[in-house]
């Protein structure tokens, strides 16, 4: 079976991948180029002569080309005018399917679509406005809104787990046919033991005097963020 030439769209940093959210989607990409070629449009604050994983040897001979040509997501609006380099580089490789990693830039998958006539993806590593609202954010509403649109509109949608996608089936509407599940892949040979985990948050808490029940978050910018106060207090920036 032929596999489809692809076209991943991350307009945040990844590289080099430290962080879990990193590594989640280099390795989803580099897992993927020992088939076919993979063309990865990123953002420009990527370093991509460092494509290596923290903890996890590169997969050799991949076939993994970079174009750090998009803005970072804090401004991406400004991809509107990257429309053009990015319909040059679908007809220039051939591309059969753009990949929107997270659901924020589904809109630029769409007109993309528009513009070549190619199918486009939405990977989803969660169901971003059940987050923003668990973080206080305000407009998390207007998200959810979008959030559903837009993976309405993909022509497929994965989810990183089978409880998000259940709950896009359930409250979005989404054929059953036109979803499907990745979850959060890795090159360690064993997970973190949970002790060490434990030892880990306790030293957080104790550190900062924080309940037992405190929700953290670890941030892809090397934030640990805590929802003890609203609608969320950065604990620590690296």
């Amino acid at each position: 079976m032929r596999t489809p030439k692809v076209l991943g769209i991350v307009s945040f940093k990844v590289f080099p991948a430290h962080m879990g959210g990193q590594q989640y989607i280099v390795q989803y990409y580099q897992s993927l180029s020992q088939y076919e070629k993979v063309v990865l449009a990123v953002s420009s604050d990527n370093n991509i002569e460092d494509k290596s994983i923290c903890g996890a040897d590169r997969i050799a001979n991949n076939k993994l080309v970079l174009f750090p040509i998009l803005f970072n997501h804090w401004q991406g609006w400004k991809n509107l005018f990257r429309l053009t380099d990015l319909t040059r580089l679908i007809r220039k490789e051939q591309i059969e399917w753009i990949i929107i990693d997270h659901s924020y830039f589904g809109w630029l998958g769409f007109l993309l679509r528009l513009l070549t006539s190619k199918k486009f993806l939405i990977k989803s590593a969660n169901i971003e406005s059940i987050r923003f609202r668990d973080m206080g954010r305000k407009g998390w509403r207007l998200y959810q809104w979008y959030e559903k649109k837009v993976h309405q509109l993909a022509n497929f949608s994965f989810f990183i787990s089978e409880t998000d996608r259940a709950y896009a089936i359930q409250h979005w509407g989404l054929p059953l046919h036109k979803t499907g599940v990745i979850p959060f892949g890795t090159f360690r040979k064993k997970p973190f033991p949970p002790e060490q985990r434990a030892e880990l948050k306790n030293s957080l808490l104790n550190k900062f005097q924080l309940t037992d029940n405190t929700v953290l978050f670890s941030l892809m910018e090397h934030w640990i963020i805590s929802l003890t106060k609203k609608p969320f207090t950065i604990l620590y920036k690296s």
